[in-house]
């Protein structure tokens, strides 16, 4: 009995310190794999380059907010907002990039929900162009799908969005602290 409650303290020690600035790793390296976040392939068609994006029937990002007790339980919103991309033609992909959060003066993790119309290549970076999370040609995603992206004090972390054919994304992004 008194073995069980050792390492039912030990668990919870270990869990509690998890998410402490202490437990993140001294380097500056990626802090997490890029893993397959929940996406929902396009069935929206093609879209062709000259052709506008009605963003009408998308969700809305009072909608994409709502999801906050889901995604992002504990965190608070740090950013929201609406990207369109016109792409420049069939050959050459256009990129947006949005910066989602500031690691200022403590370290930063942040998840980011977005849709997109028609589907686009979405992911998170640090300064440096390091891939934190990435969600391949989605029109619903979840960047951080398995847990915060974190970035160092000093660092940024910026959404970028990519498609070959004009796009409007939305997205909201939350972060802790």
């Amino acid at each position: 009995m008194r073995a069980a409650t050792i390492v039912a303290l030990v668990a919870v020690g270990v869990s509690a310190t998890a998410c402490a600035p202490s437990a993140m790793p001294a380097t500056s390296a990626k802090l997490e794999t890029p893993v397959a976040p929940s996406v929902v392939a396009s069935d929206a068609g093609s879209v062709d380059a000259g052709d506008a994006v009605d963003a009408s029937a998308m969700v809305t990002l009072d909608a994409l907010a709502a999801r906050a007790t889901s995604v992002a339980a504990g965190m608070r919103e740090a950013a929201r907002g609406e990207i369109a991309g016109d792409a420049a033609g069939a050959t050459n992909a256009t990129t947006a990039t949005r910066v989602i959060a500031r690691a200022d003066d403590r370290d930063v993790c942040v998840r980011v929900t977005m849709v997109a119309r028609p589907a686009a290549h979405a992911w998170l970076a640090d300064t440096r162009g390091d891939v934190l999370s990435d969600a391949a040609e989605a029109t619903d995603a979840t960047l951080g799908a398995r847990g915060p992206v974190c970035v160092r004090k000093g660092d940024v972390v910026s959404l970028h969005l990519e498609s070959k054919t004009p796009f409007v994304a939305r997205f909201v992004a939350w972060q802790s602290p």
